[in-house]
This record gives C-alpha cells, structure tokens and sequence, in this order.
C-alpha cells in the first residue's frame, strides 16, 4: 500500500512569521520549498493557515509564492 504524500502546511502567525512544515522561513524561501517538494510529489497539495490578524494582502503573497 502506498503511503498518501504528506501535506505542504503553510502557517503564518499573527506577528508576521511564516512556518512551513514546523521550519520557520522567510515569505521568499516558500516557493524555493514547494518546487524542491513538486520534484519527488508533483501532486503536492498545499494547506495555508493564517491568523486572522494577518493582513490579507501578507497571505496572498504567500500563497503567489506558492504558485510559482
């Protein structure tokens, strides 16, 4: 049985700091991790959670960096 590809978690906090998979990084650093994570899963799926003090324009340049 083939183990299901575990999720890519995005999690940014209400001061601004962005975790991806309980390794804290900088907002530029998210798209160079999802592409080395698409080379071995290309079916990556991505999970991003905010606290609702972040400001909308923070999560969408998070989730534009994992687009790229």
């Amino acid at each position: 049985a083939e183990t299901p590809p575990s999720p890519f978690t995005v999690t940014i906090s209400a001061d601004g700091k962005i975790d991806v998979n309980g390794q804290m990084v900088g907002a530029e650093a998210v798209g160079r991790l999802v592409a080395e994570k698409l080379e071995t899963q290309p079916d990556l799926q991505a999970i991003v959670a905010a606290d609702e003090k972040v400001p909308h324009g923070e999560v969408v340049t998070v989730i534009d960096n994992l687009r790229q």
